[in-house]
């Protein structure tokens, strides 16, 4: 479907007021791309809405990121402790202050992921608007990190803020572009 920049910012608006809608319901949020020629303004009419919205704006350039660490945070060991018929995971960092406190660590370990970055000091009570800017110029391994993020806004121990939209932006694969082409499993998450 073509549209007009305007008729894109205002279908978008309807998503992003939708979203909040699906998420108060206990629903997963639809994400959306943007797909067209370069330099139209697929990302600055995010930004724009953004800021229209008074809402965060989170940008994130997947072309130039080199590591899935830096969109889904960064691995480490999670140890199982139990008190009592209390049980927690806690990350090694915390390991002797729960022993100290009388918590026995069990044999259990998993492995979890750090917040990203990217998502720390956001203002809760706002919308937030997530970029993932030129996805079909994602490196394979940062595309297959970015599909639980685009389909449930979560990875694995960590979750996007409700309230939270996410945008791609994206050239067409029509051979004008030097782009990767995104599979019917990927297409299904937006």
């Amino acid at each position: 479907m073509e549209l007009t920049l305007d008729e894109a910012k205002n279908i978008l608006r309807y998503i992003i007021k939708n979203n909040k809608n699906l998420q108060e319901k206990g629903q997963y949020p639809i994400a959306v791309s943007l797909c067209g020629d370069a330099g139209i303004g697929k990302t600055s009419i995010c930004d724009q809405l953004a800021e229209e919205l008074d809402a965060n704006y989170i940008k994130l350039s997947l072309a130039m990121m080199t590591d899935p660490s830096e969109l889904i945070g960064w691995p480490f060991q999670e140890y199982h402790v139990c008190k009592d018929n209390e049980c927690e995971w806690i990350s090694a960092k915390l390991i002797d202050a729960y022993t100290a406190n009388g918590w026995t660590i069990t044999p259990e370990t998993r492995m979890s992921y750090a917040v990203p970055k990217w998502i720390e000091g956001l203002d809760l009570n706002k919308s937030t608007i997530v970029v993932l800017d030129d996805i079909t110029r994602a490196s394979e391994a940062i595309l297959q990190a970015s599909m639980e993020i685009i389909n449930r806004q979560e990875y694995i121990s960590w979750k996007l803020p409700k309230n939270t939209t996410v945008i791609l932006t994206e050239n067409p694969d029509n051979g004008k572009y030097n782009v990767g082409s995104i599979d019917e499993a990927q297409k299904s998450r937006y």
